[in-house]
């Protein structure tokens, strides 16, 4: 049965029909159905009478080659008829086929491997064997049923010297060399029980290294959890009962008190005392001295930064961050130097202070590294300190296990690590790398480059971008059959980056050895 290109059919395979070969696989095979299917259709040859009748004929192929059980007798009888192809017949033939040919199973190859080896075949076929190859066993254990070079060379050696004295083959400089090197190695005690065990190794071996992976990656967990509590909390050897653990909130809520008020607020408060004394003094600065109608010093005014800037951002820093009292104590002095600058009188007349103008910019840049220091102890610090402070260990293990729970969902389970305070997605990031290093990797500045071409954005939507990325190209190395997780292609980024950045320093150390040479 065939159809040629006009359609029609003759007595030839129905593989011919589609245009592929008896070995097709059924995708093969229903991609050359659609293709026919496109070209016969009958609304794509309306002035062919035939096309309906084509087209049926190209259906009955497909249902015969595209169902495995039809294909099968199809192939054995090669009939056509829907009879043949259906019902009983189908079920008969299928019967026939396993009553005449028995599934082999495991232990029917296990049962004739035992009555092989040993045997006159397994002689037979190793002297055969022998004399084909001429010796050379590398190529006769590639042929050679049932054999291992590791368990059978003791015994194949003593069968082919006992045929080799009968007079039966020769011995080759092939033979000879493997015998020799043969002889030099310890037989195995029992090939059959050494098959078995090396079956149950392999096994053995696979389950230990999941076991061994597993266990690798809960105690990466637990010294990474160690280092946390460590950190952000106080250890305990053992689980407290309730009044103990009353007890000792108390105990530390008191130290903290206590603490607190012994030791940050005086550091804190004597730096807002330093701060309102410096603002107290600012209203007698020395713009006070040299305040005059001139405006003759265009190129010295402009080296002047002025006052009330600085002043005033100081103040916008005690409002932002709610001190209220040095707020207050602070927009006066603002007020006043905005006045000046309003009023022109801020500006410094070159005969006055022409001599003194090196030590007039040395104040200014005193007065502004006074500010940023205060910036820094008074609003930054202390704050920072609050932070660190107020993280407490059940906290901390709550947030990491909800966040672990969360996996693989990334974006949950870094939101689940950023409500600690001082935690960022970055931080987020090697918390979770340390626990699932195939699904979170690292954020680190340097693949974030590689991949991305930005390090300096730390945020979520950037970070899961990044993950995406490299779990798709995880996917990737794992289908080429390299293992390779987005960690593992986090830290070959990372090494990459730190290559590419080192080759030019030691392209020019080496430019420079060689120069010394020459």
């Amino acid at each position: 049965m065939e159809m040629e290109n006009d359609g029609r059919c003759s007595e030839k395979s129905l593989y011919e029909v589609l245009g592929v070969g008896e070995t097709a696989t059924q995708q093969e095979i229903k991609k050359a159905y659609h293709k026919l299917a496109l070209r016969l259709h009958p609304d794509k040859n309306k002035d062919d009478e035939e096309a309906k009748e084509k087209f049926q004929q190209l259906q009955k192929v497909i249902s015969i080659l595209g169902d495995e059980e039809k294909r099968a007798v199809y192939d054995q009888t090669g009939s056509v008829d829907d009879a043949d192809l259906s019902g009983d017949v189908v079920d008969n033939l299928r019967d026939f086929f396993k009553a005449m040919y028995k599934k082999v199973t495991e232990e029917d190859i296990e049962e004739f491997e035992a009555n092989y080896r040993g045997s006159e075949s397994e002689k037979k076929d190793l002297i055969e064997l022998y004399t084909k190859f001429k010796g050379k066993m590398s190529r006769l254990f590639c042929s050679m049923l049932c054999s291992n070079p590791k368990l059978d060379s003791h015994r194949f050696k003593d069968i082919i010297d006992e045929a080799i004295a009968a007079g039966e083959v020769k011995a080759t400089k092939a033979y000879k060399k493997w015998a020799k090197e043969i002889s030099e190695i310890k037989p195995p005690t029992s090939p059959r029980k050494t098959r078995r065990k090396a079956k149950r190794s392999a096994e053995t071996d696979l389950y230990a290294l999941i076991s061994q992976r597993r266990d690798a990656r809960k105690e990466k967990f637990d010294t990474m959890f160690s280092s946390l509590v460590s950190r952000y909390g106080e250890n305990a050897d053992s689980e407290p009962n309730e009044e103990e653990f009353e007890a000792a909130k108390r105990k530390l809520e008191s130290q903290r008190s206590s603490s607190s008020s012994k030791k940050k607020k005086p550091r804190r408060n004597l730096a807002l005392v330093a701060s309102v004394f410096y603002q107290v003094i600012c209203l007698t600065d020395l713009e006070a001295d040299y305040l005059n109608p001139f405006e003759t010093s265009t190129r010295i005014n402009r080296l002047i930064l002025p006052e009330f800037i600085l002043q005033g951002s100081l103040c916008v820093l005690f409002l932002i961050t709610w001190h209220w009292v040095f707020f207050l104590v602070a927009l006066p002095v603002t007020c006043y130097h905005a006045m000046l600058y309003k009023e022109r009188r801020h500006l410094i007349d070159v005969t006055e202070v022409f001599r003194g103008i090196s030590f007039e910019k040395k104040l200014r840049f005193t007065k502004l590294g006074f500010y940023i220091f205060l910036f820094i102890m008074v609003v930054f610090r202390p704050r920072l300190l609050d932070f660190v402070s107020s993280l407490d260990d059940s906290v901390v293990k709550s947030a990491s296990e909800k966040a672990f729970k969360s996996l693989p969902d990334i974006s949950k389970a870094v939101n689940e690590l950023t409500v600690l305070k001082g935690v960022g997605p970055a931080t987020a990031s090697a918390v979770l790398a340390a626990y699932a290093p195939d699904i979170a990797p690292f954020m680190s500045d340097e693949a974030m480059e590689v991949a991305l071409g930005n390090s300096k954005d730390y945020s979520l939507k950037r970070y899961l971008l990044f993950v995406a990325k490299l779990q798709k190209k995880s996917k990737e190395l794992k289908l080429e059959g390299e293992w390779g997780g987005a960690s593992d292609v986090e830290r070959a980024l990372w090494s990459c980056h730190v290559r590419s950045k080192s080759k030019p320093a030691e392209k020019s150390s080496s430019e420079k050895k060689r120069k010394r040479k020459e």
